[in-house]
């Protein structure tokens, strides 16, 4: 239920993330999943900023980045990624230059920055997203529930779900949950 997105997210994510950027991110995501899977279309400005009003209780530090990102995204990837790899606490900041890191602010930015430069395009947001550099498997996952719940599944390559291990229980298990998801609201 649309209400319910923060609260759960935070339950969630509380069990192995209490540091609020953590869970500002598991918001984050939750947010724009649920944003694309009732959205025909993207406004990226617009988008962001409702992930980043849902953000702000949680994580101010996290909204404000999310609120630089409106303008990153409007940069080609070789501007945009410096200064997403930066993003977040200066201190902390990126541990290896260059790359996404397992810092979070940076792998949920990464993550919106690809899946809205591209949102039509399952594949192009995904192979930018790893591409990005470092924590590609975070990154990458990431970037493909956005997009595949802004696209669904015709939106994936066929030959990558065909040769998933186990695409048939998945997809059932997908579509079971959806049920059970939209038959309570």
């Amino acid at each position: 239920h649309p209400d319910r997105i923060k609260r759960d997210a935070e339950i969630s994510s509380i069990i192995t993330h209490k540091d609020t950027r953590s869970v500002g991110g598991t918001i984050a995501v939750a947010e724009a999943v649920a944003l694309c899977v009732s959205s025909d279309a993207i406004a990226p400005d617009e988008f962001l900023r409702q992930i980043s009003e849902s953000v702000w209780g949680t994580s101010e530090l996290f909204s404000r980045c999310i609120d630089e990102l409106i303008r990153w995204l409007r940069l080609e990837p070789r501007e945009a990624l410096p200064r997403i790899y930066a993003s977040g606490e200066p201190e902390i900041g990126p541990r290896r230059p260059g790359r996404v890191t397992a810092y979070v602010i940076p792998t949920v930015l990464c993550s919106l920055y690809f899946s809205l430069k591209t949102p039509e395009n399952f594949l192009e947001s995904g192979t930018g997203a790893i591409g990005a550099g470092g924590d590609t498997d975070t990154v990458g996952a990431i970037t493909g529930a956005i997009s595949g719940a802004f696209g669904g599944i015709s939106s994936i390559p066929a030959n990558l779900v065909e040769t998933l291990e186990d695409s048939d229980e998945i997809i059932a298990l997908t579509e079971q949950f959806c049920a059970l998801t939209f038959s309570r609201n």
